[in-house]
């Protein structure tokens, strides 16, 4: 195959458990600037989100499981038909590296000559088991858009791959790490998501939105990096790190005119991981979306930490569009937050905001985790007991459970390695919210797994597990 700029960037299908999951599209920013660069330096870029392109289509993969997307056979012929010189795959999760990997394969049984790269959270967190498939040439570890060019370059013009920072291949038989590079300091120097390349209409599905859901056609959005957090359950930090970089308010506004504009979207998704941590730049934003009239609705999937919200800037953000507030308060023990999670919010600020939210009269969805290595019985009741509580002060209050689920790379997990709570044979794709994989001397997976299910009934006052099972699919807030 002769060297060529063309590279078709692939979102996998996605697998999910049947009975405890609903399918989920959101729109794959990561991908979406990486294609951006990418065109912006002369390459030939298309994309394909393997999961929204064919959502109904669903191949079984065991009893519990099920993948939706495009099928290998449709892949192989996209990838036939385009004769890329790169196939790229994003993997956000490890329990979707199957899917990741089955695409390595198929890019390779149409011509050994194209040049498989893999990048997001899961080859990041482990590049020695994503290399560990022949099929796969290289990880882009971490923050992207500046490593990808760079890697592409050293291929084209044959440099030395150990000068590439922020890559991981093969080398001799053995796994080869390069250092990280330096993070983009200058967010607004980047271009925006290359959202023409996708099928914009897919991700403005209420049947399978991410997260919450009001107006349609949506857009997902971020404008900040990084999380000086640092909580030990988190992967965030491996991927943007620990500083808190920021696109500007101006920069911000410019993307919301194109979305408004290109795309007529009337509600926006902010996708950030510590939003409000500039309380100041965020409440210009709100300022500046207010003055301009723009007139959307938003919300932010990921949640909120509370630490910055009071009554002042609860009511700038309604009056800017935010219809509903997601908040990540992950446990209701004090004890768990600060010495296992590593989280710095305190729980009395959680009931502040829910009591203020009910005054002002905006609905909230809150993420808790239970099953957490270290925890006891006992204060995984008292996270329960507390959303009860939430729910009573304010019956538009929501509580969404998870089971705690172990990242690689993460505090936690190291953890959880070195006292043998997980079986790190078990295949990958179990690893997910809606099942616990712990087993630690408090407590067994089977128990957590379970008093999730009993846990959402409780706390959301919901009777039996038909209505449990519609809650959980639906899961959209309006």
């Amino acid at each position: 195959m002769a060297h060529n700029k063309k590279i078709l960037l692939i979102y996998p299908p996605t697998t999910i458990f049947k009975e405890q999951e609903r399918k989920r599209i959101g729109f794959p920013l990561g991908l979406a600037y990486i294609a951006a660069v990418l065109e912006q330096n002369g390459y030939l870029v298309r994309c394909v989100d393997a999961t929204a392109e064919d959502s109904e289509n669903e191949i079984t993969i065991n009893n519990d499981q099920i993948s939706f997307g495009l099928t290998p056979e449709k892949i192989k012929k996209i990838i036939n038909n385009y004769k890329p010189q790169y196939v790229g795959i994003s993997v956000l999760y490890s329990c979707q590296a199957a899917n990741g990997h089955m695409i390595c394969s198929v890019a390779k049984a149409v011509s050994k000559e194209i040049i498989t790269i893999m990048g997001g959270a899961y080859p990041t967190s482990d590049p020695e088991r994503a290399l560990s498939d022949e099929n796969l040439d290289f990880v882009v570890n971490g923050e992207g858009e500046k490593t990808i060019i760079e890697l592409l370059d050293a291929i084209r013009l044959k440099k030395d791959r150990n000068n590439t920072r922020g890559i991981s291949y093969r080398e001799n038989g053995c796994v080869k790490i390069n250092p990280a590079p330096s993070l983009i300091e200058d967010l607004d120097s980047l271009p925006f998501p290359a959202r023409h390349l996708f099928d914009f209409n897919a991700y403005s599905n209420t049947k399978y939105a991410h997260g919450t859901f009001k107006q349609s056609p949506v857009a997902s959005i971020i404008t900040s990096r990084g999380c000086p957090f640092n909580c030990s359950f988190c992967f965030t930090i491996k991927m943007a790190g620990t500083k808190f970089r920021v696109r500007s308010v101006e920069n911000i506004i410019s993307e919301i005119r194109y979305l408004i504009d290109k795309y007529q979207i009337k509600e926006l998704h902010f996708e950030d991981d510590n939003f409000l941590f500039d309380k100041k730049r965020a409440e210009n934003l709100f300022d500046e979306m207010i003055r301009l009239k723009f007139n959307l609705s938003w919300t932010t999937p990921n949640g909120l930490a509370v630490n910055n919200l009071d009554r002042d800037i609860l009511e700038k953000m309604k009056r800017s569009g935010m219809y509903s507030l997601i908040i990540a308060a992950e446990s209701g023990n004090p004890r768990v937050l600060k010495e296992i999670l590593r989280k710095p919010i305190k729980l009395e600020k959680v009931e502040e905001v829910v009591k203020i939210l009910k005054e002002i009269k905006v609905p909230a969805q809150i993420y808790w985790m239970i099953g957490l290595p270290g925890e006891t019985k006992e204060e995984m009741e008292d996270t329960i007991k507390l959303a009860e509580k939430l729910n009573a002060t304010n019956p538009n209050v929501y509580s969404s459970f998870s089971c705690y689920t172990p990242f690689k790379g993460t505090k936690l997990y190291e953890m959880c390695k070195s006292k043998k709570f997980i079986n790190e044979e078990k295949d990958i794709r179990d690893f997910k919210y809606c099942k616990s994989t712990l087993d630690t001397e408090e407590f067994t997976h089977d128990y957590v797994t379970e008093l999730r299910k009993i846990a959402w009934q409780r706390a959301n006052n919901i009777e039996s597990d038909e209505d449990l099972r519609r809650n959980e699919k639906l899961n959209i807030w309006i």
